[in-house]
């Protein structure tokens, strides 16, 4: 087994557990803490072994260890001590005055101090002990079903997040700011989250929601806007919801919506290069699989940026599940596996580069990845120099100068799924 430095610097890489004399925990039963070493280093683990002189531990991301006793702090030494002597304790997944239950969608919620209400998505090894990222998640026909919330546990589950969906938030509701913004509050003061992985995102109305809880929440880390940009319908016109430098923006856009011109516009409108990730369509929502993408791209863009004293071990999680993802899709998307494993090695603290680096190497020479990477270049290039005005209703949708470009690199792309988009990148809106 490869030897590796997860956050505490004295931790030591070990074989099976197992085959240490060791005092044995249901890992199953045990809750993810924060352990600390003597030099104040921090990882979130969870506890596997105790023999008296020797700490067993193991991440969210599966990754055994080993560690004297002597030395992690007096704080983890005192929980050692008094957990040896006390009876296993299952671990605690019921939040005391809220009807959620880890792995089901729950009921509608009410907010403590507004009449406001909000569905909540436990991931199923949910558990008080630890501070889980969190999402909020609004859509144009609101919260009464849980349809909208049901699209995202798939990126919920890989991620290890929380979700929210407002109920009352909905498109031509008065209600739609406050109850968005009481629900975030909400969850803030009773739900254990933490406040700087929190994200927002929503398809159509929900996803210019997203831009407005940006821009009026200083937590929001990032957004993922599903057919929308950030205008927002007001008595004069559309204004641009201005959102902080710091936060990170993922656009899913079906490539016939007709909301893709503002949404290329927004997207101009930010310090940074963010990515807009087309897909065969019009305006509907993207798909379990995209929205996870961009769930997986904006945490990850927020954990660049995150400073807390447990961030190692939440880069150390974050780089696993993805590059697990990243090699699932090795077989038949390879240009997403080199993708992947492009933007690990952007990412600060990855511990795991050689893995990385062996997964992009793997396919980067494949015909079907160079090819899909000089697509996503060419695509780009064509939306920014046709795009350069929002489409209001009434307009003609047809350009015969895109039209031409667009079906050009549908031939020259037909062979991959980017075919496809170019062809409806250049078709009327829909």
């Amino acid at each position: 087994m490869r030897g590796c430095l997860v956050s505490l610097s004295i931790l030591v890489w070990i074989g099976l557990v197992a085959s240490l004399p060791a005092r044995a925990q249901d890992s199953e039963t045990e809750a993810y803490r924060e352990w600390t070493s003597a030099a104040g280093s921090v990882v979130e683990a969870r506890l596997i072994a105790f023999d008296g002189a020797q700490v067993q531990l193991t991440t969210r991301a599966g990754q055994r260890f080993s560690v004297p006793l002597a030395q992690l702090s007096s704080e983890d030494r005192a929980f050692l001590k008094d957990r040896s002597s006390q009876p296993d304790q299952p671990r605690v997944s019921q939040i005391d005055g809220v009807a959620a239950r880890p792995g089901e969608i729950s009921e509608p919620i009410q907010c403590a101090a507004t009449q406001w209400h909000y569905r909540l998505y436990l991931p199923e090894d949910f558990h008080v002990g630890a501070r889980w990222p969190v999402w909020f998640v609004m859509s144009p026909s609101g919260g009464d079903s849980a349809r909208p919330l049901q699209r995202y546990i798939q990126g919920a589950e890989r991620l290890g997040c929380i979700l929210a969906l407002s109920v009352e938030s909905r498109n031509d509701s008065a209600d739609a700011y406050p109850a968005a913004l009481s629900m975030v509050a909400d969850v803030f003061d009773r739900i254990p989250v933490c406040r700087q992985l929190s994200f927002a995102t929503g398809f159509s109305g929900g996803g210019r929601m997203s831009y407005i809880v940006a821009r009026e929440v200083p937590e929001i880390a990032g957004i993922l806007p599903c057919g929308a940009g950030g205008y927002l319908p007001t008595r004069k016109g559309m204004d641009f919801a201005e959102v902080r430098d710091s936060v990170a923006i993922y656009s899913l856009l079906g490539a016939q919506c007709f909301n893709r011109y503002e949404t290329v516009l927004s997207h101009r409108r930010q310090p940074a290069h963010y990515p807009i990730r087309f897909f065969p369509g019009g305006h509907v929502w993207a798909d379990a699989e995209l929205l996870t993408d961009g769930m997986t791209w904006v945490m990850g863009e927020a954990l660049k940026n995150y400073r807390l004293p447990d961030r190692s071990g939440r880069i150390a999680s974050y780089t696993d599940r993805v590059l697990r993802r990243a090699t699932e899709a090795r077989e038949e998307r390879p240009w997403e596996s080199f993708r992947w494993a492009e933007y690990l090695l952007s990412l600060p603290g990855n511990i795991d580069r050689q893995r990385t680096v062996e997964l992009g190497k793997s396919v980067s020479s494949l015909p079907e990845v160079i090819l899909a990477r000089q697509a996503e270049i060419d695509m780009m290039d064509m939306v920014n120099r046709h795009y350069k005005e929002r489409w209001l209703p009434g307009q003609s949708t047809e350009v015969p100068a895109l039209q031409l470009e667009a079906q050009t690199f549908a031939r020259k792309y037909s062979s991959i799924p980017h075919g496809q988009i170019f062809e409806q990148l250049g078709a009327p809106l829909r």
